[in-house]
């Protein structure tokens, strides 16, 4: 390595820099060969673990997913924009958990808009009509950094306008940018629907084409698109009709837990990640 004294040359300093660009390491470690010893914010850009993502806490989780989408080195198997389609559900699901509690019926609306419009279904008009209700929500989020000067009652009113702003704006989750939002929410729940959406991205699970078949399709974008979620163990069975023995996926369309949308089977089902 070049230990000599630089001079103060923007000639010679973009020499350095060319040189020192050319010397990146040729083996790195990938996402699964580094040992779970220390968080992930106190380690180098190229160490991420398992662990990160089994934490059981929603905001490492969420810096887990900004770290394997940002970072080139690490071979993801999502690209940025299906992760901020998937936060874009993970927060507005947030907001279903809460939908008694959302301020006013335009707060829902948009809460719908935004689901709308992150599988591309929103319309011109009503998007540029959420946004602007966004930017009303956003101002009113800012507040959240003084805490102190919300009213008690007004708290977790505040909290859910600020999970609708993250909704609308799921990039700044992948810049780390997120504030507090979202403690209105159990972390429990919340950690329930990353799981839900996201499954456990170090270990991506694959579906045979022969097994997706019309009826486990129109079945699964049934049950999407109509938010008939009840449905679940019936795709269960149609896809052991069509051979699938995967046991995540049955499990998963089985288990006790809550489904929404972004559900990762019926994403995986209907071509959506």
């Amino acid at each position: 390595m070049f230990t000599g004294r630089v001079r103060r040359s923007g000639k010679l300093r973009s020499v350095w820099h060319k040189r020192e660009r050319k010397r990146r390491p040729q083996d790195l470690p990938t996402i699964d060969a580094v040992p779970p010893t220390t968080s992930l914010v106190t380690r180098s850009r190229y160490n991420l673990s398992e662990a990160d993502w089994l934490c059981r806490s929603p905001d490492t989780m969420i810096q887990c997913l900004a770290t394997l989408t940002s970072d080139r080195l690490l071979s993801f198997h999502m690209t940025t924009q299906a992760v901020e389609r998937k936060l874009r559900l993970f927060y507005c699901a947030c907001c279903r958990l809460r939908w008694a509690a959302l301020p006013s019926d335009e707060a829902r609306q948009t809460v719908e808009v935004i689901e709308r419009h992150a599988d591309g279904a929103a319309n011109r008009d009503e998007w540029a009509a959420a946004r602007r209700r966004i930017l009303l929500f956003e101002r009113a989020a800012r507040r959240l950094g003084r805490v102190w000067l919300i009213p008690p009652e007004m708290r977790a009113t505040a909290d859910l306008t600020g999970l609708i702003v993250e909704a609308a704006k799921p990039h700044r989750s992948l810049q780390c940018v997120y504030g507090r939002a979202g403690w209105s929410v159990d972390a429990t729940e919340r950690i329930a629907l990353l799981l839900e959406i996201f499954a456990n991205p170090f270990h991506p699970i694959a579906v045979e084409p022969t097994h997706i078949t019309g009826t486990v399709q129109a079945l699964a974008r049934t049950i999407y698109s109509e938010r008939m979620f009840d449905l679940m163990p019936i795709l269960a069975d149609a896809l052991m009709d069509a051979g699938c023995g995967t046991p995540q996926i049955i499990d998963h369309c089985r288990g006790p837990a809550a489904h929404t949308r972004g559900c990762w089977v019926l994403d995986l089902l209907l071509g959506k990640s």
